[in-house]
């Protein structure tokens, strides 16, 4: 199986990377996807791809980058991404996902990367995504978020979706444009 094109495996047969970009796939995300522990990186990125994000994907605790932007992917972000503790990189912008960003993605205290733009999210920002000490990189563009920002959360928040800072007095607070659609061309590479 490892010398698939985009199918990585270890020394004893189990895969590791699934890496398919812009391979022309169409329909829904296997939830069998999620049987798959060994799993380091899945890109399924500028395809065809349809449907919701399957649960199951929960179930890749040695996931370090989740890459499925620029599909047709709808429906809500699972709650179960929350379980990806060693996930570095969520990309899941450019598709058609909607409603609130799960706060379970709190959770995720090892990721760098987060891009969510171009969809269709809304609601409030959850402030348990303030634990995300170590994000470096947020896009979340293009969305229908509301309310206001929680003091939990860093500047990089109030930047990025325009709202104001909670209890914060006077006007919103001065933001900077929004952040172009990032591409693959300029999408960090697995490391």
């Amino acid at each position: 199986m490892g010398a698939w094109h985009g199918v990585s495996t270890n020394s004893t047969g189990q895969v590791t990377r699934l890496i398919l970009v812009r391979h022309g796939l169409v329909g829904e995300i296997p939830s069998a996807l999620g049987r798959l522990p060994n799993l380091v990186y899945l890109d399924l990125s500028e395809n065809e791809l349809t449907g919701p994000l399957p649960p199951q994907l929960g179930r890749l605790t040695n996931l370090i980058q989740l890459r499925l932007q620029a599909n047709q992917l709808e429906g809500e972000i699972p709650a179960e991404l929350g379980n990806l503790a060693k996930l570095e990189q969520l990309m899941l912008f450019g598709s058609q996902l909607s409603g609130r960003l799960p706060p379970e993605l709190g959770r995720l205290t090892n990721l760098e990367l987060l891009w969510v733009g171009g969809n269709q999210l809304g609601g409030t920002i959850p402030p348990e995504l303030g634990r995300l000490a170590s994000l470096t990189s947020l896009s979340i563009y293009g969305n229908d978020f509301s309310g206001c920002i929680a003091p939990e959360l860093p500047d990089l928040w109030v930047t990025e979706t325009r709202l104001p800072r909670c209890g914060a007095e006077g006007d919103a607070t001065s933001t900077t444009d929004p952040t172009p659609t990032p591409t693959s061309d300029t999408t960090p590479e697995p490391h």
